[in-house]
């Protein structure tokens, strides 16, 4: 018992040191950077293995065994290091389209020895976690489609049409210049003013109208009366700018004397306009003598209210020079 425990001692140092040596002359590692990162930043991965010139050895399928991880392209960089060691990095630019955390897993790297290819060796590098953070905000609730693309505006380029579009409204111009010029006629039209007639002029003009329609001698009474008050209340709307087409005869002398104007017309006003409201709504028939006093009544109301425009005439006076001669 005493003889066998230095033998065991003895054979696992022995095993121990034939690991070691091996793990001496094969080293790799994983890099990646950064760790912590934004979806979509740019990762670089980084391989390196450290073996002396003895050592061969197969690299494992990295773009098979870090998927979802996509590798872009692959750069290859090798330098001598201390103890006759190599170093050489195999960097993967790529990026990370997944949020959390993100296992980069352990790579296995088989190696052997030039004079002996078959015995086989291995190592693994280290496991690394990266932790992947989103670009929304912790309030954000989801992701908003993009904008829709402005569109550049575009020089303009088509003078053409626009040159022959002038011509064309210049010819047009011409032609019409020549017509109105030969029809002896305005180049640019104009329309006449719309006169407008004094009030009494036209209220005058309809009781002549409505005397000569000759209304009592055929016996329509109503309509000579109701004639005689609308034209009556028009000549008020126009004179006075009431609208007594719209009011009833109470209202409008109510107006009139709330206006100061029922002691010049209140009268006559009052009389044509409740005859009239007798003869349409009482049936009231006066006599013939009586709707040609109204009438006149009314005739001399519109001439004695009338609006008289005075237009002021300059008499120039002539001017005499007297000379007077001086007398030696």
């Amino acid at each position: 018992m005493k003889q066998g425990f230095p033998v065991s001692i003895f054979i696992i140092l022995f095993l121990f040191n034939i690991d070691y040596s091996n793990a001496q002359k094969m080293r790799a590692e994983l890099f990646a950077e950064p760790e912590s990162l934004r979806i979509g930043d740019r990762l670089t991965i980084t391989l390196e293995l450290r073996f002396d010139d003895d050592t061969q050895f197969q690299l494992p399928d990295m773009r098979v065994e870090l998927l979802p991880i996509e590798l872009g392209d692959e750069s290859i960089s090798r330098e001598r290091g201390k103890k006759g060691m190599t170093i050489e990095r195999h960097r993967f630019e790529s990026f990370v389209f997944d949020t959390g955390q993100v296992v980069i897993p352990s790579q296995k790297i088989v190696y052997w020895r030039s004079s002996d290819s078959t015995t086989q060796l291995k190592t693994y590098t280290d496991s690394l976690w990266l932790h992947v953070r989103s670009v929304l905000s912790a309030d954000a609730v989801e992701i908003r489609d993009i904008k829709e693309p402005n569109e550049i505006p575009q020089p303009f380029d088509n003078w053409g049409t626009v040159i022959a579009i002038f011509a064309l409204l210049l010819v047009i111009g011409i032609a019409y210049y020549m017509w109105r010029k030969k029809a002896d006629k305005p180049i640019i039209p104009f329309r006449k003013p719309v006169e407008i007639r004094p009030a009494h002029e036209i209220a005058i003009e309809s009781l002549k109208h409505l005397i000569n329609e000759n209304l009592i001698e055929k016996k329509q009474i109503d309509r000579y009366y109701m004639g005689l008050s609308r034209i009556l209340r028009e000549y008020i709307e126009n004179r006075y700018f009431l609208k007594a087409l719209e009011m009833t005869t109470t209202e409008m002398l109510a107006v009139l004397e709330k206006d100061g104007l029922y002691e010049t017309i209140g009268d006559t006003v009052q009389e044509v306009l409740t005859k009239s409201d007798l003869v349409k709504f009482a049936r009231y028939i006066p006599k013939d003598s009586f709707a040609k006093t109204l009438m006149e009544k009314t005739m001399k109301f519109v001439e004695d209210t009338k609006i008289v425009t005075q237009i002021a005439e300059s008499a120039e006076e002539p001017v005499a020079d007297i000379s007077e001669e001086k007398k030696d």
